[in-house]
């Protein structure tokens, strides 16, 4: 199912409705309508569920010895931050160490010639929910209501990582919407990255050519939902650095994190990726953004 629709939106260079899923693929409303039954009776399972709680009684994410001990057969590993922001080195870096990923867009272009390491389903889904919600990527909206649809392709794609123990998901826009994957999941843990604002408004703006102010924008709202995702379930964020020893260091904190081997040779991590820092030297940062920076590099590994 998925192969045939995905196809068919890289073939159109733009995301598919969900009509027109529907037309590529008969089946897939029948499959929807399955996930959903399976995600009702997921969501009934994970209420009844004990939460774990840190020390400072906030729900916090599982970890891997923890879903072990409980039983659970498959975890998956949420990849947090927003576009620009080092995301794919990240993806990339846990894939190398033994996480599976699945079948990403992993072909090298411009603004990333290492791929993007994201599922191309789910960036469909996750665009489409935010126009549903009135907004984009690039301008997200105050709140989000996922629709019976979304859910369904969420669910699907959960379902068809069940096979596996450890499992990942990167895609930048989940930050917006991470609640509605957290509901889901019988078991998840996640890291977390940011960049320095100033080379993400410069990045941003050289590759859409969207103004500054609206770079930094952009890059606030992402970055807040972050930061709340660190303070509600203790998700653990490092900043992304082109320095190769402090960045490998980073990485493999948040490896051992994870549950992942950190002691292999990392050839996935390149310094030089992404771009755009000299030329963004001279760029003013707004009060509240250099507010929020000062907050996650407070609590960054």
């Amino acid at each position: 199912m998925g192969n045939t629709y995905e196809a068919a939106a890289r073939r159109s260079r733009r995301p598919l409705s969900f009509e027109a899923q529907n037309r590529v693929c008969p089946r897939f409303a029948q499959e929807c309508e399955e996930a959903l039954s399976r995600s009702e009776k997921r969501c009934k399972t994970r209420e009844m569920q004990d939460k774990s709680r840190c020390a400072h009684g906030k729900e916090q994410e599982l970890t891997l010895s923890q879903a072990a001990l409980s039983g659970v057969s498959s975890h998956g590993i949420l990849i947090f931050g927003m576009h620009r922001s080092g995301t794919s080195a990240l993806a990339g870096s846990f894939q190398e160490a033994g996480l599976y990923l699945g079948r990403t867009l992993d072909t090298p272009f411009e603004h990333n010639p290492k791929g993007l390491q994201e599922p191309p389903a789910v960036i469909f889904m996750h665009e489409n929910l935010l126009q549903e919600n009135g907004g984009a990527w690039h301008a997200p909206p105050p709140s989000i209501v996922w629709g019976q649809l979304h859910k369904a392709v969420r669910d699907l794609f959960i379902e068809s990582r069940a096979p596996h123990a450890l499992w990942g998901l990167k895609e930048p826009r989940m930050l917006l919407v991470a609640e509605g994957w957290i509901e889901a999941l019988p078991s998840w843990s996640g890291v977390g990255i940011f960049r320095d604002p100033v080379q993400v408004a410069q990045s941003i703006f050289l590759r859409n050519g969207f103004d500054h102010d609206k770079c930094f924008a952009i890059w606030k709202a992402y970055n807040s939902a972050l930061i709340a995702l660190h303070r509600k379930y203790g998700v653990p964020i490092v900043e992304f650095s082109s320095d190769s020893a402090e960045m490998e260091g980073r990485i493999r904190k948040l490896l051992v994190h994870a549950g992942l081997p950190a002691d292999q040779a990392m050839t996935f991590f390149d310094p030089a990726i992404p771009r755009h820092r000299e030329e963004a030297a001279e760029l003013a940062l707004p009060q509240d953004v250099a507010r929020l920076l000062a907050e996650l590099r407070d609590v960054a590994w």
